[in-house]
């Protein structure tokens, strides 16, 4: 299968694997599982549930990257639509919250109170995450799995 043209086989650091033109034939003639069905048919629709157009993209982005394959792409992506739809939330129901507890939290940090989504971007994702805790917005398991699996702050550390 490896020598053959085109490849059915192709060589990989772990083994062999299928192309995905083979695969593709497995698929059509012995069907999919239906549970992958059923996981596509759920993702298919998923978008259309959002009515927030930037959210949705970040999603239809996130689904692009899991359909190739491009798993860490799609988490990042995720964490992209995750972390968006926190900002836009506490900016729309708790800002007054937030732009009181920055201060406490952070003392020595220059602050100017946060009044629109951009003016989030000049803090590091962590220290956002931090005041939404303090301030009683996002509850300790919510804050918990950030810490667990923290993305990469601005510099390229974990926060």
């Amino acid at each position: 299968m490896e020598k053959r043209n085109p490849k059915e086989a192709l060589r990989d650091g772990s083994g062999y694997r299928l192309e995905s033109r083979v695969v593709g034939q497995f698929d059509q003639r012995y069907g999919q599982r239906a549970a992958t069905v059923l996981v596509h048919k759920i993702l298919t629709e998923l978008p259309s549930k959002i009515p927030a157009l930037a959210e949705r993209a970040y999603l239809e982005e996130a689904l692009i990257c899991f359909r190739h394959k491009a798993f860490r792409a799609a988490i990042v992506m995720c964490w992209n639509l995750a972390y968006d739809h926190l900002c836009e939330f506490v900016l729309a129901h708790h800002i007054t919250r937030f732009n009181t507890q920055f201060p406490k939290t952070y003392p020595k940090a220059e602050f100017k109170p946060i009044v629109m989504r951009d003016d989030f971007a000049s803090w590091k994702e962590c220290q956002v995450l931090q005041v939404f805790k303090s301030a009683g917005i996002v509850s300790d398991s919510i804050h918990k799995n950030h810490g667990r699996h923290p993305p990469l702050c601005r510099n390229q550390e974990p926060c």
